[in-house]
């Protein structure tokens, strides 16, 4: 199994053990969105939110999981790959596919990371007597998703050159 399997299930765990431990602690409305000063704008009821919390992740984790398995199935002419022609050629095909399959598994898992860590800034702040929304742990935790894109980007570049001989 790959170690991203298990960061995905990592991260389901700490998700369906924040909705069991935040659940009962929160009152009937919730504040599920905050403006630029941190200052709440819109309203649910935790039920709603809660429900659109799982949604979110489950959705997140369908498209990093399916959509490999959908470029599998299309052929050559239809995926966009630097270097194509030597990726995805017949003898090197299936190993580019299982690469890419596990890089877009590993981009998927900071994506759900990011969520649960906002979803969780959401939940501290709808806690009774909270100070409200940390934005300025709001800004780091997308400042860390935006660093892990690049990162995560320019190595998926690096990766489709054509090796030396």
């Amino acid at each position: 199994m790959h170690k991203s399997w298990r960061a995905y299930g990592m991260l389901l765990g700490i998700a369906l053990l924040q909705s069991i431990y935040f659940y009962p602690q929160l009152p009937e409305t919730i504040s599920v969105h905050y403006n630029a000063q941190g200052v709440a704008d819109n309203w649910s009821t935790k039920g709603t939110f809660f429900l659109l919390y799982a949604l979110v992740i489950g959705l997140m984790l369908a498209l990093f999981t399916l959509i490999p398995r959908l470029i599998r199935t299309l052929p050559s002419a239809l995926i966009n790959l630097p270097n194509k022609e030597y990726w995805l050629a017949p003898e090197r095909r299936d190993q580019t596919l299982d690469s890419f399959a596990n890089q877009m598994r590993w981009f998927g898992v900071a994506v759900i990371a990011f969520l649960v860590a906002v979803f969780q800034l959401v939940l501290s702040a709808n806690l009774p007597g909270s100070a409200g929304f940390p934005t300025t742990l709001a800004i780091l935790a997308l400042g860390a998703f935006l660093l892990f894109t690049v990162a995560w980007t320019i190595r998926m570049l690096m990766a489709w050159r054509i090796p030396r001989p």
